[in-house]
């Protein structure tokens, strides 16, 4: 391979009339850089052209334009944040004619307005025609439900893109006796057998965003005590789904929460009385600085402040109703994805790619706001070698963006590097702002006459001068999700210090199983501790001074959920945690797993009467939100201003036991929990008992 050349990468891009700055790393790689190995990965079959990308993430409608939070700026800073991020929509999802604003029609009539509590399902897709959100000779549960990539219609629709259906509409469907799956097609939830290509999250068996729901919010036909539990789903763009670094994620979850938000605000208004939303989210990001202001965390937390403003204005300062954000903890604890430099010097990464990756593979490297000046330096597995200055820094007025192609021919990249600021300056120097975005092709390239980057062992060496805080990274997933077929092989940082006396220990627990969590004295720079996604940090996010003032609720947190074993009961090994014993390790545990080898909890498979098993923090956290909104349905409106999510799990958890260990940066016995300081292991609600599979032979 010649010497690399390295050249400014284009940092705009056409969309229909308008040319729009990129603003998202991870865009200008895939609409850019890496658009082909995308149109190759992705779509395979259909036209790139046939997609609009770029969606503004800020504008949906007038009237639910969030208001980004930064830190320092108060509780909803109105400092304007547009994110112009990939979103790989059909150009058949875009309607033609204006979006029109519903009005809320319910399917049912009798229920208590005093018990309503709204669970939004934000995943790869809810069977809305399943029988497990209705209750037998009652109308469906689900008030309303948005298929991000369906067809739109050309007059009449009442979303951006995509199409939705109200209760009354999933009904009256559901009453003509047409098979689910016909249903789903008919809809816009699946593509019919003749129609152009697009992924199927319904093809399968089982599909995540069904089993998610039902573990939120699926009873027997037979049972009507959920019946005031309503429902808001959204089933996000396939192909955002399918992108195993889940960056193409990050505007569709902003959008869906938007709307999950504006059709609450609709049925309250139509039962004249502030109902409380529990949100679940059960998608991650392997991404982010883990500080609270990752920008779909501060757009979420934007997002609940907005509605209880509105409630309290419509209802009075007496009736503002909870929001409680419920996220997955992420299940990357073990796969050596996270990386910390030992002190504020270098950091030295050894990052391995695998073979016949047919997915990009990303790399994030956080500096701290202090730093004045970067240098980078990769070196290929080839040992071909490349060094990069990024000079310059101030943090009050970042460079939107600095990118460099390495390729041997500039519009035939293998890497690309990108150094932006995604997040307003705190005046914290400690705090991580800058990011480097090291974006690396497939090892294997489908497309014609695009190069492969090289399998094997890239090192990658960065400085900070002026930085006073080490430096940190982190490997995006490449996994495939929701049964979706994916030839993505996980990128991971090799052992630094493999083959020395410490190595065994590192690897190992004192017990001889595998080690799940961080040495006390770590020498290498791999550090499970660090783990979390991506999203679930928002505790993190506050004020100037670091507190809260009068008027913060609890939309000022995020509930983040870990997964621990039954047989144990003990944290299962993946479940990811950060910094445990503060605020960024995960709030409480639920039951994920029956034992090591059996599987997981049950779960509605994607069509009615059939049965499905998942496991994960994914898992974990639709039980937790489950338990939240069977309390605040019982909740008195006199009790809103009062209630804490966290003090109420607090009082449900169980304490585990903790045995004696080897002592590790988290402390002894850390296999047991964790989770940050007052903690808990939740119990399983008794709705899902008959869930779990007990087989004592496969306890170990």
């Amino acid at each position: 391979m010649a010497n690399w050349q390295i050249d400014p990468s284009p940092d705009t891009i056409v969309s229909g009339q308008k040319t729009l700055y990129l603003r998202d790393a991870f865009s200008q790689w895939l609409l850019n850089g890496g658009a082909d190995f995308r149109a190759s990965a992705l779509i395979e079959k259909q036209d790139p052209q046939d997609f609009n990308y770029v969606v503004r993430s800020k504008k949906l409608t007038k009237a639910s334009r969030p208001k980004p939070v930064n830190l320092g700026g108060g509780a909803a800073s109105n400092a304007k944040f547009d994110m112009i991020s990939l979103l790989p929509i059909a150009a058949s999802s875009v309607p033609s004619s204006a979006v029109q604003v519903p009005a809320h029609m319910p399917a049912d009539n009798g229920l208590d307005s005093e018990k309503l509590v709204i669970i939004g399902i934000i995943d790869d897709g809810v069977n809305v025609f399943n029988r497990r959100f209705r209750p037998e000779g009652q109308a469906s549960r689900i008030e309303y439900a948005w298929a991000q990539d369906g067809p739109a219609p050309q007059n009449g629709a009442t979303v951006p893109f995509g199409c939705e259906m109200t209760g009354v509409q999933i009904t009256n469907a559901m009453d003509t006796g047409t098979p689910e799956r016909e249903l789903l097609r008919q809809h816009g939830f699946s593509n019919g057998p003749n129609q152009p290509y697009m992924p199927d999250v319904f093809a399968n068996a089982s599909n995540h965003g069904t089993q998610i729901a039902d573990l939120a919010a699926g009873a027997a036909r037979d049972d009507t005590s959920t019946l005031n539990t309503r429902l808001i789903t959204v089933q996000m763009p396939a192909f955002s789904v399918m992108d195993t670094s889940g960056a193409g994620l990050v505007s569709a979850l902003h959008h869906a929460a938007i709307y999950v938000f504006d059709r609450a605000r609709a049925m309250s208004a139509h039962y004249l009385t502030p109902i409380p939303v529990v949100l679940n989210i059960s998608f991650g990001l392997t991404g982010g600085a883990r500080n609270g202001q990752q920008f779909l965390e501060r757009a979420l937390r934007a997002l609940a402040i907005k509605y209880r403003k509105d409630m309290k204005k419509t209802f009075g300062k007496n009736a503002v109703p909870p929001v409680v954000r419920v996220i997955s903890a992420g299940n990357e604890n073990i796969l050596q994805l996270h990386a910390i430099a030992t002190d504020t010097g270098p950091l030295d990464l050894a990052m391995r790619l695998q073979p016949e990756d047919t997915t990009a593979s990303f790399l994030e490297i956080w500096l701290p706001e202090s730093s004045l000046s970067a240098g980078l330096t990769i070196t290929a597995p080839s040992g071909m070698v490349e060094a990069i200055s990024f000079n310059g820094f101030d943090a009050q007025n970042p460079p939107d963006f600095d990118a460099h192609i390495l390729a041997d021919d500039p519009s035939a990249p293998v890497c690309r590097v990108t150094l932006d600021a995604p997040m307003l300056a705190s005046g914290q120097p400690d705090a991580l702002f800058w990011r480097l975005v090291i974006a690396f092709a497939p090892t294997r390239s489908w497309a014609p006459n695009r190069p492969a980057a090289e399998a094997g062992l890239w090192q990658i060496t960065t400085t900070a001068q002026g930085s006073t805080a080490k430096l940190q990274a982190w490997i995006l997933r490449d996994t495939p999700v929701s049964g979706f077929a994916s030839n993505g092989r996980q990128a991971y940082f090799d052992d630094d210090y493999r083959g020395s006396d410490s190595y065994t220990a590192s690897v190992f627990d004192w017990t001889g199983d595998r080690a799940v969590d961080d040495l006390a004295n770590r020498a290498s720079v791999i550090s499970r501790n660090g783990a979390i996604s991506g999203l679930a940090t928002n505790s993190m996010l506050r004020r100037k001074n670091g507190g809260t003032k009068k008027g913060d609720g609890p939309e000022m947190d995020a509930i983040s959920v870990g997964a621990y074993r039954w047989d144990l009961p003990r944290a299962a090994i993946y479940s990811g945690a950060d910094n445990i014993g503060n605020e960024q390790a995960p709030m409480v545990m639920a039951m994920a797993e029956n034992s090591r080898f059996v599987a997981n909890i049950r779960a509605s498979g994607s069509y009615s009467d059939t049965g499905s098993s998942l496991n994960g923090t994914s898992a974990a956290a639709p039980i937790v939100a489950r338990m939240l909104a069977a309390h605040l349905g019982n909740l008195a409106q006199a009790d809103y201003a009062t209630f804490d999510p966290k003090t109420y799990l607090q009082s449900l958890g169980m304490a585990p036991a903790r045995p004696v260990g080897m002592e590790t940066a988290s402390g002894a016995g850390i296999r047991v929990e964790r989770l940050r300081d007052n903690g808990v292991l939740l119990p399983l609600p008794a709705a899902l008992q008959a869930n779990v599979q007990r087989d004592n032979r496969a306890k170990i």
